[in-house]
């Protein structure tokens, strides 16, 4: 019997989770956001503005759902010039339309342990937490290494990317994971849209959920019924009598990635894209997620599974 990681009932809705608007540092206002993502396909737009929460719900039509959110940041107090220090971006999302925030609320230093703090506060609140954009911000392992509660992992930041920054980062998704950290991955915009489109439509997440619907589609993101996209398309992912398998658009390869020193990659033919790959799963692999890579070298993230 197929056991869908992926469901097998319900739609597929595109959303950008990290997005900023003219309520802090974007240039288009939230309305502006709406009608220039939906005309590109988009149902969901979270929107994160620098340590701002506002109620977006006047935004929510049968067509469009905009998530509240906030994205605050905790930064080294070592320098007068912000170019070298390193920050946490932490972004906020709330679990309905009636929750609040403010960063008054809470007492910042740069440290793990008060983020830490943050995080247990924020989901005390019932918010999903993702960290965001590790290059951009300038960290590495042992600055996330300690983080506990996270909920999603931002591998892909367009924003950060197309400015130059690697911000492409799956192998820390694989960190959580390989310190027995649950979370999920996604892919972002960040956008603030101050070049025009230059951060827009890049990064973004495809939810599938039996409706566009808030709790509903909170619920999806909490469970991990989505996958993470810079432009390929996964249509497909299953276990079958142990066997993992992915259908997708024509791809050029397909990477399967576990806990332990195992994987599986499958490279295209010459004039003979991709569609499938399948992977034996092994008790001992901890966990499996998968990467394509598309025809036009556009990326898409699975989830993993978790085999335990």
């Amino acid at each position: 019997m197929k056991r869908y990681l992926i469901p097998d009932k319900g739609t597929f809705y595109k959303a950008n989770l990290h997005c900023h608007s003219t309520c802090s540092d974007g240039k288009l206002s939230p309305e502006q956001i709406k009608q220039e993502y939906m005309a590109k396909g988009y149902s969901i737009v979270a929107y994160t503005d620098h340590n701002c929460f506002k109620d977006h719900s006047e935004l929510a039509d049968e067509s469009f759902l905009p998530i509240c959110g906030c994205e605050v940041d905790i930064t080294e107090n070592k320098s007068p010039n912000f170019k070298y220090l390193k920050t946490y971006h932490i972004n906020l999302y709330a679990p309905d339309y009636s929750a609040s925030f403010s960063r008054c609320d809470f007492s910042f230093n740069y440290s793990v342990d008060c983020v830490n703090e943050f995080i247990r506060y924020a989901k005390e609140k019932g918010y999903m937490v993702s960290y965001n954009h590790p290059r951009w911000s300038l960290q590495n392992y042992s600055d996330y290494s300690g983080l506990e509660g996270v909920d999603f992992i931002e591998i892909y930041n367009h924003g950060c990317y197309v400015a130059g920054y690697e911000d492409y980062v799956p192998y820390v998704m694989d960190d959580f994971l390989r310190m027995g950290k649950r979370v999920w991955c996604t892919a972002t915009d960040d956008n603030h849209n101050h070049n025009q489109f230059y951060d827009s439509f890049g990064g973004y997440v495809m939810i599938k959920a039996e409706k566009l619907e808030y709790g509903t589609v909170m619920q999806a993101l909490k469970n991990g019924e989505f996958y993470a996209s810079t432009g390929a398309q996964i249509d497909e992912l299953y276990i079958e009598d142990g066997v993992m398998t992915v259908k997708c658009a024509p791809a050029k390869s397909i990477v399967f990635t576990t806990e332990m020193r195992k994987t599986k990659r499958i490279v295209a033919k010459e004039g003979q894209p991709l569609t499938q790959g399948t992977f034996k799963i092994d008790p001992d692999d901890g966990y499996v997620h998968v990467e394509i890579t598309d025809i036009n070298g556009y990326k898409a993230n699975t989830q993993p599974y978790f085999v335990k």
